[in-house]
């Protein structure tokens, strides 16, 4: 079992890790927080926490944060562009998992609180829905389980 996840470790940061976090694929150079963030909590889970403290500061410090809205883009690419402007709650929450494994609790906390005062948060239902365009706050209005699961996990 060592030895699989040891070749797994090699194999993903020879491939995909650069200094802004992991990308998508070597054919698709995309940020993404949902591959961000599963990838840090299974560098912690498999021993590795300083990687996975040291990929958690290298994505928040990347392209992928929003300023204005404090959250992250769903894609952007390798050169900094975003790719999809979107915010997604599912990604985000992923990433806000990420950020409680590695120390960051009150920025996950942040995330958490920033999405629930989104259009994404239905206050009438309780859930989320998929994501939304910030600068034209139009919302895809898709209920989706996994997103919802995610979220409940923080």
């Amino acid at each position: 079992m060592t030895y699989i996840k040891e070749m797994t470790i090699r194999e993903l940061e020879s491939k995909f890790k650069t200094d802004k976090g992991y990308i998508l694929s070597e054919k698709n150079k995309i940020y993404c927080p949902q591959v961000n963030g599963l990838m840090i909590i299974c560098l912690k889970e498999l021993g590795l926490k300083k990687d996975a403290l040291k990929n958690c500061k290298s994505f928040l410090k990347g392209p992928s944060y929003d300023i204005k809205s404090r959250l992250f883009w769903r894609e952007v690419d390798y050169n900094g562009m975003i790719i999809a402007r979107k915010i997604n709650a599912g990604k985000n929450s992923i990433f806000a998992l990420a950020l409680a494994e590695t120390g960051f609790k009150s920025k996950a906390k942040l995330i958490m609180a920033l999405l629930k005062k989104s259009p994404l948060y239905d206050k009438k239902i309780g859930l989320y829905k998929r994501e939304y365009d910030p600068l034209t706050n139009k919302v895809t209005n898709l209920i989706i389980t996994q997103t919802n699961l995610w979220i409940a996990l923080t």
